[in-house]
This record gives C-alpha cells, sequence and structure tokens, in this order.
C-alpha cells in the first residue's frame, strides 16, 4: 500500500489515531498493533480499497528500479 509514500494517505490513517488522543505505533512499512481493536479498520479499508491494482503494482516497480540503481 506505501502509505509512507504518499503524504494525503498516510494522514488519513492518523487521523483517526489523533481523534483518540493516540500515537500510531509505527514502522516505515508496517502498523503495529496488539489487537484487532487497537486499529482503524474501516480506515485502512478504506485505503486499501483506495489504490487500483495498476496503480500499487506501477508503484512497486518503480520502487524497485530504485533499488537496483541503488545498489
Amino acid at each position: 500500500m506505501g502509505v509512507y509514500a504518499d503524504p494525503a494517505a498516510l494522514q488519513d490513517l492518523l487521523d483517526p489515531y489523533a481523534r483518540e488522543g493516540l500515537k500510531a505505533d509505527m514502522g516505515k512499512s508496517c502498523l503495529r498493533f496488539r489487537t484487532a481493536w487497537d486499529l482503524p479498520l474501516e480506515k485502512i479499508g478504506e485505503l486499501i480499497g483506495s489504490v487500483p491494482p495498476e496503480k500499487f503494482i506501477a508503484m512497486y516497480e518503480k520502487s524497485r528500479q530504485v533499488l537496483r540503481k541503488n545498489s
């Protein structure tokens, strides 16, 4: 999904935490949690559904090209 590469999507993911006065426990490409109740499941579903497969594949392929150039 790559929300770290899309500032608007990242903010959408973090907003539910902010409304609850919480801080998301995140790595660069992960969202850590103890139980499913700790997650904004509705928002995660919206974000996943908002990325068409073609766009996801294009983002993935672009990330692979960058890694190859840097190695």
